[in-house]
């Protein structure tokens, strides 16, 4: 019986027994998903069967039991994954091996270091639309200075991204226009600008 190498290298084929329509992941590690706002970025990994006992946490309980409802997914939010409910961490530890994590554009740099510090040996998604979304919301109790979460401090620290560009929420085209017009102003940091044709479109 030939072994099959289910760590596909990028570029490469699937392995054969895989249907084709199948895109391998690579195994453990920590990915991010970033971009829009109904990109799917968040929906993919929910639905992804090849994920196993998967624990969503986002970092609202508003947010949490949304997805609950909708895809049946085991769910503790932010708070409680990083908290000091020891019980509530070793089921995290004995449970779960794929953590998804939502909204980490509210995230600092110091908020990934302690996940990964925490959870060493579990698989890490990440979703969220860091510099467009909302902001990081900074520890004020902390020691030490805090840094924004940023896709570039991310990929620097070698951890890969996988970019969704298009919104499926949005049905309009010159709706969709004006979003991708302001994300560009965002990214090159134009807030005068924004203003200026947000006052023009009323």
């Amino acid at each position: 019986m030939e072994l099959v190498d289910l760590k596909a290298c990028e570029g490469t084929d699937p392995p054969s027994r895989l249907p084709a329509a199948i895109e391998p992941r690579e195994l453990g590690g920590v990915h991010l998903m970033a971009g829009v706002g109904g990109g799917g970025k968040t929906h993919e990994q929910l639905i992804d069967t090849g994920l196993r006992n998967t624990l969503f946490v986002p970092p609202s309980y508003e947010l949490r039991e949304e997805k609950v409802n909708k895809y049946g997914v085991d769910s503790k939010v932010l708070a409680v994954a990083l908290g000091g409910n020891h019980e509530a961490v070793q089921a995290i530890h004995r449970y779960y091996g794929s953590i998804i994590w939502d909204e980490v554009s509210q995230w600092s740099m110091q908020s990934l270091e302690a996940v990964l510090t925490r959870f060493p040996y579990h698989q890490h998604i990440l979703c969220g639309d860091p510099g467009f979304q909302f902001e990081c919301i900074f520890d004020r109790a902390a020691d030490t200075p805090q840094t924004p979460f940023t896709i570039e401090a991310f990929e620097a620290l070698g951890f890969p991204v996988t970019h969704y560009t298009f919104s499926h929420r949005c049905k309009c085209d010159v709706l969709r226009g004006v979003q991708n017009t302001l994300r560009q102003m965002i990214k090159l940091n134009l807030p005068h600008v924004i203003c200026l044709g947000l006052q023009k479109l009323r």
